[in-house]
């Protein structure tokens, strides 16, 4: 439900950059825009009905959606031109040309395509639109992500959004140094202490300079896309059968499931196994502390019930809001001896020592249930 609501408002942002922008009419056609992208405002209507469905057709705000977030989620802006697969598919091209994306158009439309070279993908969604609409709603899940920088600040924006997405590996191509502003973003979601359930997952980052134009993101997560698919489909199942009743009852419900079903892995403490995630957790009944708060995580998103996930001193719990108030739930710490005990359900900064976490007001005692 967060990934959703955080969708609709990637889309929503993009309004407020063209409120007062002229209209303009969809013309059916790739241009060169002001600011040297390519762009066809009709191909991108018919690929995205999403987008569609919160700006309209209006070629202003479609394109404006294009730079703010559509380029950095993987969306093309055109049928018939990708300019990160035109550079990285035809290096000669680049050497004469360098990574302007008007120039690389400019070569395609009039040398490439009678050369033979391809401006897309072989079969990829920029030519086939109606197969390319991602709902508002959807996970895309991306093991790959390429991202074509045309000024600073782009970079940290493609990184966030490849965390929602799931991606391992980004690769960024730029005319200007983009190290520093890589790896910053990088490393704020690593260290983040209060953070959501794709964040969550993210343990590691590499930074690789290929090329003085390519660099190379890698995160290590705690599990591929298949286990996420999967763990989906899992919660799905058992959605129903806590999403009823008041939130206190779905929250219990959850907390308690968690601490009978599933046992602490005392052999990753040991080294002895790699068993971190909510996929383990469901599949194999045995996790770490990160496991259970993600799983808590998970499951409070699809019942809309707002919670984060709290990390620190090498622990992670979670941090829920019931009644107007944050509390603390524990499930971890709360299965002791295959029982469930209530010590960390609930509880506030009489328990927890805390005022706020992270700048997260919590409640000043417990839940009175």
């Amino acid at each position: 439900m967060k990934r959703a609501y955080r969708n609709w408002f990637k889309i929503a942002v993009a309004v407020l950059f063209v409120c007062f922008l002229p209209g303009m009419s969809v013309d059916a056609q790739t241009k060169v825009m002001p600011d040297g992208r390519v762009f066809d405002p009709a191909f991108y209507a018919a690929a995205y009905p999403d987008v569609v469905a919160v700006l309209g057709t209006n070629e202003a705000a479609l394109y404006q959606h294009y730079v703010t977030c559509g380029r950095a989620e993987g969306r093309q802006g055109c049928a018939d031109f990708d300019p990160v697969f035109y550079a990285a598919t035809y290096p000669d091209v680049v050497a004469a040309y360098g990574y302007n994306e008007a120039a690389l158009y400019q070569h395609y439309i009039t040398v490439g395509k009678r050369e033979g070279r391809l401006g897309v993908t072989p079969g990829s969604a920029a030519s086939k639109p109606e197969a390319a609409g991602v709902t508002a709603t959807s996970v895309v899940r991306r093991d790959n992500m390429q991202v074509y920088l045309g000024y600073p600040g782009e970079a940290a924006a493609a990184v966030e959004i490849a965390a929602d997405c799931y991606v391992t590996r980004i690769e960024f191509y730029a005319d200007f140094d983009v190290s520093a502003e890589i790896w910053d973003e990088a490393v704020k979601l690593v260290e983040l202490e209060l953070r959501d359930y794709e964040r969550c997952l993210i343990s590691g980052a590499k930074l690789t300079r290929r090329s003085r134009n390519r660099w190379d993101l890698t995160f290590d997560r705690l599990s591929t896309n298949a286990e996420e698919e999967a763990v989906d489909a899992m919660v799905a199942q058992l959605l129903p059968h806590f999403n009823k009743g008041t939130d206190y009852e779905k929250i219990r419900a959850v907390h308690d499931y968690l601490c009978r079903t599933i046992s602490y892995s005392f052999d990753t403490v040991y080294n002895e196994a790699d068993e971190r995630s909510g996929y383990d957790g469901l599949y194999h009944y045995t996790t770490v502390c990160t496991g259970y708060a993600l799983l808590f995580q998970k499951f409070m998103d699809e019942m809309g019930i707002p919670c984060y996930i709290g990390t620190g001193s090498n622990h992670a719990w979670n941090i829920v809001l019931l009644d107007d108030q944050w509390y603390h739930v524990d499930c971890t710490n709360d299965r002791q001896n295959g029982k469930v005990v209530y010590n960390y359900f609930l509880i506030g900064a009489d328990k927890t020592g805390y005022t706020a976490w992270s700048y997260i007001p919590l409640a000043s005692t417990g839940y009175a249930y």
